[in-house]
């Protein structure tokens, strides 16, 4: 009796949830233009696109409509976007930019002379950003104004693509030379995943 009431769930929940998917669609957004997205983040109404080549873009119809908010922004090829609180950070090829006012104005912040940046991950008032091939940094408010604190590299001259936070670490992805993870609190990393070549890691998520 038991096993039949069970599978009686089972075969509830799954018919459930294939109604569910199977009500699901996708529909292309009427943009943006300008260069191939290469990041995609969420502030209350707001859907910010980052482009390879035409800076970032905002809609607050779902994607119906785009407007490019570059004013301020150097360099028109966005790596990366993140949100923290009312701030939007934008790593380029050419630097790190941060706006308070939805995209309409962008600031730089000082990376000690590291340009290309590849990613930024931020987990709850922790926020941290690599740079190609370069160390870790981790984002310290001071007013206004932001300020780079070294955390160190998992391995010298390789480019840290991706980044991840849960409550307590910071994970950093180097395509070629596997994953690397250390205590937020202090600069201590060390290695917990494979790849190469033929298994590049290409992607990580929040953990």
């Amino acid at each position: 009796m038991f096993v039949a009431d069970m599978k009686k769930k089972i075969f509830t929940t799954i018919l459930a949830l294939s109604s569910i998917y199977a009500n699901a669609q996708w529909k292309q957004t009427n943009g943006p233009y300008g260069g191939f997205v290469s990041d995609i983040v969420a502030k209350d109404s707001h859907v910010f696109a980052g482009t390879f080549g035409g800076g970032v873009f905002v809609s607050t119809n779902k994607g119906g409509n785009w407007r490019a908010v570059n004013s301020g922004l150097t360099n028109l090829a966005i790596n990366t976007l993140a949100v923290s609180g009312v701030h939007i950070f934008a790593g380029t090829d050419l630097g790190l930019f941060f706006s308070i006012d939805d995209g309409d104005s962008w600031t730089p912040i000082n990376t000690a002379g590291f340009l290309d940046i590849p990613d930024i991950a931020i987990k709850d008032t922790n926020i941290f950003f690599a740079t190609n091939g370069g160390p870790v940094f981790k984002l310290v408010r001071n007013g206004n104004t932001w300020n780079p604190v070294y955390f160190g590299t998992p391995k010298n001259g390789q480019k840290v693509q991706y980044l991840a936070l849960n409550g307590t670490h910071v994970c950093a992805v180097l395509r070629f030379q596997g994953a690397w993870i250390s205590p937020i609190a202090a600069s201590n990393w060390s290695f917990i995943a494979n790849s190469d070549k033929k298994t590049p890691l290409s992607a990580i998520a929040s953990f």
